[in-house]
């Protein structure tokens, strides 16, 4: 049996439309955790990652019985039900905030009672105000950025998600990380979001 990517079988989406269980369980457990790290690193809120998450497995199930065989990378369909599912999100936040999205904490501080590694508090807000500033960004630019950079798909893979073309993803990769030095003042961004200058 052929796999897809993130070692699915090839015949995964033919037989969660016939309603195996084993096949949706497979599917989930495998999707599931880069579905909601993109959607965690999009809405910044575990609990509504978690919903966008089950909300893009919702949408795909239902369009399962029409669309399974226009499909044929089930984990880059998911991806992007799960974009649109968190810019839904992030929409109906903005629209409840009067218009203005609020920039939610995220729980990467160190227990204040833990022994402190020299430099891990440091490096821990860094992540923090990085992440910050990813929230910030531009809908299709923050995309970008989780697709390629942070979740380490490919320009094509992040198109095909993104319905683009790789050379527009490698324009908004490169919009969003001089915005990231403007925002930290640095002359360079690695992956990580550590200056290199």
């Amino acid at each position: 049996m052929g796999q897809t990517s993130l070692d699915l079988p090839v015949d995964i989406l033919e037989r969660c439309a016939r309603r195996d269980e084993a096949a949706w369980r497979l599917l989930t457990e495998r999707l599931g955790p880069r579905l909601f790290r993109i959607a965690l690193r999009l809405v910044r809120d575990r609990a509504e990652a978690s919903d966008v998450t089950q909300e893009a497995f919702l949408r795909g199930f239902r369009s399962l019985g029409r669309m399974r065989e226009a499909i044929r990378d089930p984990a880059a369909w998911f991806a992007r039900i799960a974009l649109r599912a968190a810019a839904d999100r992030l929409r109906a936040r903005s629209t409840r905030a009067g218009g203005i999205a609020q920039a939610q904490e995220m729980d990467l501080l160190p227990d204040p009672r833990a022994p402190d590694p020299p430099g891990e508090v440091l490096r821990r807000e860094r992540a923090r105000l990085l992440e910050e500033a990813i929230g910030l960004l531009p809908e299709r630019q923050r995309a970008a950025v989780v697709l390629f950079e942070l979740e380490g798909l490919s320009l094509e893979e992040a198109a095909g998600i993104m319905e683009t073309t790789s050379g527009n993803v490698k324009s908004l990769v490169h919009l969003a990380r001089n915005a990231l030095r403007a925002a930290f003042d640095l002359p360079g961004v690695r992956h990580d979001g550590v200056s290199d200058g």
